[in-house]
C-alpha cells in the first residue's frame, strides 16, 4: 500500500491507543494536524516516546544482543523488537542475516553457517538456526541418556563387587 505523507500521518494517528491517544489529543491542539507531514509527525512522536538517550540505549542493546540462554525463537523475537528501533543498522536482508548470525551462540552459529555458503536470506538463516538448535538439544539428550546408562552400569558393577567380596 502506497501512502502519501499526510495519509501516513492519518494512519499513524488512527493506530494510537491509550496513553498515546491522550498524548496526541493534547499535541494536536498546538500543531496544525492537517498540514503535518510524516517526518514532522515522526519527530514529535519520537521526542515523546523514543528519547535520544533511550534510543542510544537500544542501539547499544542491539549491538550487544547475544542469544545466551534464550531459545532461537526467543532470540529472534528480541532481535526483531530491537531491529525496528535501529533501521540504520539493519538496512537490508544481507545485513539482517549478518546481525542474526552474530547474535546466535557459537554452536548454533557454526552449524547455521555450515555448507558451501552461509544463509542468504533471513528465512534460510532462521530455518538453519532452528534445525541447529534441535540437533543440539537432541545431542544433549543423547549424552545425558548415555551418562545415565554409564552411571547405572558403574553403580551395578560397584554393587556387584560389594556383594561378592568375601571377608
Amino acid at each position: 500500500m502506497r501512502l502519501n505523507d499526510h495519509e501516513r500521518v492519518l494512519c499513524a494517528i488512527y493506530m494510537l491507543r491509550k496513553n498515546a491517544r491522550f498524548w496526541w489529543d493534547v499535541v494536536k491542539q498546538t500543531l496544525n494536524a492537517e498540514a503535518l507531514v510524516w517526518e514532522e509527525f515522526k519527530a514529535v512522536f519520537n521526542c515523546k516516546y523514543f528519547h535520544p538517550t533511550v534510543l542510544q540505549g537500544k542501539v547499544e542493546e542491539f549491538n550487544n544482543l547475544r542469544q545466551g540462554n534464550m531459545s532461537v525463537t526467543e532470540a529472534i523475537k528480541r532481535f526483531d523488537q530491537l531491529a525496528r528501533l535501529v533501521p540504520h543498522l539493519v538496512t537490508d536482508e544481507r545485513e539482517r542475516v549478518r546481525w542474526m548470525m552474530r547474535m546466535f551462540c557459537p554452536g548454533i552459529a557454526t552449524i547455521t553457517d555450515a555448507g558451501d555458503q552461509g544463509p542468504q536470506t533471513v528465512a534460510e538463516c532462521i530455518d538453519r538456526a532452528l534445525r541447529a538448535e534441535f540437533r543440539e538439544k537432541e545431542n544433549l539428550r543423547e549424552q545425558a541418556s548415555n551418562n545415565t546408562s554409564g552411571q547405572n552400569l558403574q553403580s551395578n558393577n560397584n554393587n556387584y563387587a560389594r556383594n561378592n567380596t568375601r571377608y
